[in-house]
């Protein structure tokens, strides 16, 4: 269905890497906005360090770009054990549990940083207290990629915490089109990037209800559910992926 959608767009899309879900073309829709949290206009991220806060689909796609793209210190705090085990398959160098409480999180990331904080931060949650911690983790100079959205008002310390340290604060709300799904299905289609090991589950259309069950359920087992409008297609994917 998404290929059809891409190709009325103008995408085009390129050949299938072995294994993947269903293709490139997919991964182009779904990722185009990761990427250009990621990337920002100038694209200037290889050698850097970043921190990711979040452990879901979004942030652990970000992680495999954050790999691709050539990040050396790739840090992802999350709170599934399930999902930081994902994001380690998918490049994370650091997986931080917030429910470990024996490790000062803070003060782990600025001791595999030269004391600095990361270049980047990724907020892939919008909670208070992520936010919170991401404009403590950051070193001075670094740049703040703003994407989750959580409930209310989040107050910051916007004098300290951003003023004086010359933080730059960057809101993602939607994609450069179409010029992020080119690069996300470049990516893609070189092999650079796997989606695999986020993709856990895989249903047919009308089992849509399994795949919201598996997606939220507590505690988390599932990365990304992936559902086909195609019965052939799905069976297709379940080959590729070795879950026939």
């Amino acid at each position: 269905m998404l290929r059809r959608v891409l190709r009325g767009a103008g995408v085009r899309l390129l050949g299938q890497r072995p294994g993947h879900p269903s293709g490139a073309g997919h991964g182009a829709g779904a990722d185009g906005q990761r990427c250009y949290t990621l990337l920002g206009e100038d694209c200037d991220v290889a050698g850097k360090t970043v921190a990711i806060f979040g452990d879901g689909p979004t942030a652990l796609f970000a992680a495999g770009l954050a790999r691709a793209c050539g990040l050396t210190q790739i840090f992802m705090v999350g709170m599934s054990d399930f999902a930081l085990a994902i994001a380690k398959k998918m490049g994370a160098d650091h997986t931080l549990n917030i429910s470990d409480k024996s490790v000062d999180r803070l003060q782990y990331i600025r001791d595999h940083t030269g004391g600095y904080g990361t270049d980047l931060v990724l907020d892939m949650v919008g909670a208070p207290s992520a936010v919170e911690e991401g404009l403590k983790v950051i070193r001075k100079g670094g740049r703040y990629s703003a994407f989750g959205v959580g409930p209310g008002v989040i107050p910051v310390d916007y004098v300290n915490g951003i003023v004086f340290r010359g933080i730059t604060i960057t809101g993602i709300s939607g994609r450069r089109m179409f010029d992020t799904w080119y690069r996300v299905r470049n990516l893609l289609a070189s092999g650079r990037i796997d989606i695999r090991p986020i993709v856990t589950h895989l249903f047919d259309l009308k089992d849509f209800a399994k795949g919201f069950e598996a997606a939220m359920g507590n505690p988390r087992q599932c990365g990304k559910a992936v559902l086909f409008p195609d019965p052939a297609e799905l069976a297709a994917a379940k080959k590729r992926m070795g879950l026939a």
